[in-house]
């Protein structure tokens, strides 16, 4: 977004930014400004809605909870890439934060209200931190109707992971994993000046933004000629691919895969402490977020956002599946739903002044290891 670009859009000089607003960063706040309200609207229409609602089963919990994150990211789409944006910008620029916060407090409001009436009120901020990650993934579209179906059965899962601690059958989800496996994605052999040309994709995607990768700018941080990018990634879509992929490999890097080593609750509430505030990571995790961002927005790009977004899990799931429960195995979806959830913990946590952030972090981290009752 430039200053030009908007005003082409609005059909009005740049000076007027000027004029109006004092300088370009005061109209992001004030763009950002009416996102917020009107999320507060809709907040308010969904509540009025559900107004004397009685307790709920599982089933209609989920239910509700797939409408909301459906009816949130399709019919307040811009709205929904605002906030993304405001927590994006917000890690790279602390003068977003209270911006952020501001986010956070609206969403904060309407899940505590909205989970007590459901009669689910114990478990509102893990709840509000799983429709930060999933609503993230649902701007997505790759197949409407597979994306909406998996989105219920998500969401379905996560009320039974509340009220039983298993999430049930996800055989959907499998099935846009397995599809969604079968998309071209580039081959990286090691040392290669293919690597090469990748690895300076994910740094500018993760440091820049994903606007910032182009073939030119991508030769120009890896050394490498123009031609030979072109070469090995023709596309914007296979070299986002590329960036994803060298991403991806970074972030699970140090996931143990040995599936006979023992793993404890211990281990895991460790794990996810240290991806959710180890500052090292935080490039890569938003060169991950942005590479979704721009996904949900280019069709040429819809392949990359449909193998980011049923993949997640993966190396999750390798650490579960290890553990003891006398509930029985943790199995993929289970696994699905914690990374989903993790991800909208991390950037809950990141407006939150650091002891908050700590704490805050133990607490909810402890109530997602109670309800999976591993030992």
């Amino acid at each position: 977004m430039t200053a030009r670009q908007i005003s082409q859009t609005a059909e009005a000089p740049t000076s007027l930014i000027n004029y109006y607003f004092g300088n370009f960063e005061q109209l992001l706040r004030a763009a950002q400004a009416r996102s917020m309200a009107t999320a507060q609207i809709w907040c308010d229409q969904q509540l009025a809605q559900t107004a004397n609602l009685p307790a709920i089963s599982p089933e209609g919990f989920g239910a509700m909870l797939a409408a909301l994150i459906d009816d949130w990211t399709v019919t307040q789409q811009p709205h929904a890439f605002a906030w993304r944006e405001c927590q994006m910008m917000a890690a790279r620029d602390d003068a977003f934060t209270p911006l952020a916060r501001q986010w956070r407090d609206i969403w904060k409001t309407f899940w505590d209200d909205m989970c007590a009436r459901m009669g689910l009120g114990a478990y509102a901020d893990i709840t509000r931190q799983f429709f930060d990650g999933e609503s993230f993934l649902h701007r997505i579209t790759w197949r409407r109707t597979l994306d909406r179906a998996c989105l219920d059965e998500t969401c379905l899962g996560w009320a039974r992971l509340l009220t039983t601690g298993r999430a049930g059958d996800g055989r959907l989800r499998d099935f846009a994993r397995l599809e969604s496996d079968k998309l071209t994605a580039p081959i990286i052999a090691h040392g290669s000046i293919a690597e090469q040309i990748s690895q300076a994709a994910a740094m500018i995607v993760g440091r820049f933004g994903a606007a910032s990768v182009t073939h030119r700018a991508v030769a120009r941080e890896s050394g490498v000629n123009l031609g030979a990018v072109t070469y090995h990634f023709p596309t914007s879509d296979t070299l986002m691919h590329a960036a994803w992929l060298q991403i991806y490999l970074r972030l699970t890097r140090n996931v143990v895969r040995d599936e006979n080593a023992p793993y404890t609750h211990q281990q895991f509430k460790d794990n996810l402490i240290h991806f959710v505030q180890k500052p090292s990571l935080v490039e890569d995790l938003l060169g991950m977020e942005e590479l979704m961002s721009a996904s949900a927005r280019a069709d040429d790009l819809n392949g990359v956002g449909a193998m980011i977004r049923y993949s997640r899990g993966r190396s999750t799931y390798h650490g579960l599946s290890r553990m003891t429960s006398p509930l029985g195995p943790l199995g993929a979806q289970e696994a699905a739903l914690i990374s989903n959830w993790t991800q909208g913990l991390r950037r809950d946590l990141m407006v939150l002044p650091a002891d908050e952030a700590f704490s805050g972090a133990h607490q909810t981290i402890d109530q997602i290891v109670a309800l999976l009752r591993v030992e």
